[in-house]
């Protein structure tokens, strides 16, 4: 094992951002092709098409093929080559037995920038594609009417004749919820776009008070009526609305705090959002840990925005330290930035915002102390009664040391998270997975706080060679000390640690 070679990787984090096309290959071939097309001679750009075309065919992944079929039309459009564009997507609407595939082909092909100057060519074009078909799936068949019910009343202003599309599938999809809410969801968004608000209101009503609405359909709803009633000036019910989609939706949008804001909404309704953000981020199984960084890191945001409208701007300040501490490389600067932004507005000045921002220029070792853990330690109710649950985690086992770890960074306790990471590691088998995930417990917290990069080696060589270094001799220049010592101090809030 090379804890050695594996640990780099974590170390990285304290100095730049991991580009997202690392992740995924497919995205970052497809940059390179829309860069290539970009800058391109007639000769390149007909190469890069070539090769997104590709990247098109082998995309299993719905969100994938999206992007590279827009990429594809957007590219056809500037070449002046839709008929290609088209083709490929009629290719896959019909050969391809994969129903997802079909569905981003179809929606694709209707997006075609033609379809503005013929709709009704398109509508017979649709109807005839989804005739070569043998039994298409109702799932298909709900998209082939949205579509075309789109085109009827968007594009020929058509609305009545656009509505009975969705009428005639709904009839078709009989006792089938989910199909038929999808087509009223539809129905409201055609409604909205042709501004026919009352035909919008009881489309969107009627899909708020279906029984066993599926979550989308019921979310879009909600939202549709407070966007209704904060139309007409009825702050207190379109904020009602936003408050039921946070107690009962799975799919939020993000941004919904600045809906709060919109709306200028009373003290106590805000209040009870930022407690049922909170709940939402409690409620998630302990052992759960992707699931529960990843939430974290998409609340924080929110929850930051709802604090600083209400005047709450160190408790503010302290959850964007916590959302420090849970962002992914990938949307580190990003946490960066809104803190810095949070700073500002809190402070009136740019005082500590700079101070923050040059804490985090890249390859520069600060000599000054974080500002970001100046506020003090978040001790809302949530988090209080979330502290009792880890006495339920065995102080002997190091996985329920690592979650403990985990949940201690979102109580605001760096200081306790790394002890607890530093146990975890003493007691790990010595598996390579099984280290990695304590030392990026151990290390991620102290660079985030130190933006050190010479802190991440220092760690990997306690882990390696404990105290003595590498030498193994006590007293000599390679000795190396304990992580908690050396920068435990950094790592303690206003308040300190439990």
């Amino acid at each position: 094992m090379n804890l050695k070679l594996s640990s780099l990787c974590v170390a990285v984090f304290a100095i730049s951002l991991v580009v997202r096309a690392k992740s995924y290959p497919e995205m970052a071939s497809l940059k390179d092709a829309v860069s290539a097309f970009a800058s391109g001679s007639p000769e390149i750009r007909e190469r890069a098409y070539s090769y997104v075309e590709s990247i098109a065919k082998k995309t299993a992944k719905p969100s994938y093929l999206r992007d590279a079929l827009s990429t594809l039309r957007n590219m056809a459009s500037v070449g002046e080559n839709i008929e290609s564009f088209e083709r490929f997507c009629i290719d896959g609407i019909i050969s391809s037995s994969n129903e997802a595939r079909r569905i981003e082909c179809l929606n694709a092909f209707v997006r075609s920038p033609k379809v503005d100057g013929s709709p009704m060519e398109y509508i017979q074009r649709i109807e005839s594609i989804s005739s070569k078909m043998k039994n298409p799936a109702p799932r298909f068949r709900l998209e082939v009417a949205k579509a075309k019910a789109d085109i009827f009343a968007m594009k020929i202003k058509d609305l009545e004749r656009g509505i009975k599309v969705l009428d005639d599938f709904k009839y078709e999809a009989g006792t089938n919820t989910v199909l038929k809410s999808s087509a009223m969801a539809k129905q409201m968004e055609i409604y909205h776009k042709s501004k026919s608000e009352a035909a919008c209101e009881a489309v969107a009503m009627d899909l708020y008070g279906m029984e066993l609405c599926p979550d989308t359909e019921f979310t879009a709803s909600a939202l549709m009526l407070s966007e209704l009633h904060a139309k007409r000036g009825d702050m207190k019910k379109a904020v009602g609305f936003l408050l039921t989609v946070l107690e009962r939706s799975k799919s939020v949008p993000v941004g919904i705090a600045d809906r709060f804001t919109k709306m200028k909404a009373e003290k106590v309704d805000v209040e009870k959002a930022v407690k049922m953000i909170r709940d939402r981020v409690a409620s998630l199984s302990v052992r759960d840990t992707k699931k529960f960084r990843a939430t974290v890191e998409r609340w924080q945001p929110e929850l930051i925005t709802l604090l600083t409208y209400l005047d709450r701007g160190e408790e503010a300040l302290a959850e964007c330290r916590v959302l420090i501490f849970f962002s992914s490389a990938q949307k580190y600067q990003k946490a960066v930035e809104l803190t810095a932004k949070t700073f500002k507005i809190v402070d009136g000045n740019l005082g500590r915002a700079a101070s923050f921002m040059n804490f985090q220029k890249k390859g520069m070792v600060p000599k000054c102390r974080n500002v970001m853990m100046e506020p003090e330690r978040l001790r809302d109710e949530v988090r209080k009664s979330e502290f009792e649950r880890l006495f339920g985690l065995q102080d002997d086992i190091w996985e329920d040391l690592l979650v403990r770890s985990q949940r201690l960074l979102w109580l605001d306790d760096p200081y306790g998270s790394v002890r607890c990471a530093m146990k975890a590691f003493s007691l790990a088998p010595f598996e390579k997975k099984a280290l990695q995930s304590c030392a990026d417990a151990i290390m991620k917290p102290i660079l985030a706080v130190t933006r050190d990069p010479s802190v991440g080696k220092a760690i990997v060589d306690y882990m390696l060679y404990g105290e003595r270094g590498k030498d193994g001799v006590s007293g000599s220049k390679d000795d190396v000390s304990d992580p908690l010592q050396a920068w435990g101090g950094l790592l303690r809030t206003a308040a300190g640690a439990r």
